[in-house]
């Protein structure tokens, strides 16, 4: 199994082709689920990341993805920022993924 939460340094340019290489990487080591969470859109280069991932998943049904971004829409958990979290959000995002690693994992 695979969790991936990754995003934010990168440009939205080219991260569906590099979902596509890492999915196809872990698939040939065996990986067997893959959950891929999504980025809080303070910006909008994080939407149009989101879109990526969401789209991906229809490509690969082996593929999860965790809406962090809904789930977490307007909690207190962030730094001013809206993306850093506190040890609140830190938790919260722990309990979040939970399910996500017990399903993938099966």
């Amino acid at each position: 199994m695979l969790v991936v939460d990754v995003g934010y340094n990168e440009s939205e340019r080219g991260y569906g082709a590099g979902i596509d290489r890492v999915i196809r990487a872990a698939l040939a080591q065996g990986v067997k689920g893959v959950v891929w969470v999504t980025l809080r859109e303070q910006r909008d280069i994080y939407r149009r990341t989101n879109v990526a991932i969401r789209s991906a998943a229809g490509r690969w049904p082996q593929m999860q993805v965790a809406d962090w971004h809904d789930y977490s829409a307007g909690k207190p958990w962030f730094r001013d920022d809206g993306l850093h979290m506190g040890i609140t959000g830190a938790n919260a995002f722990a309990a979040f993924l939970r399910p996500y690693i017990f399903r993938a994992a099966s």
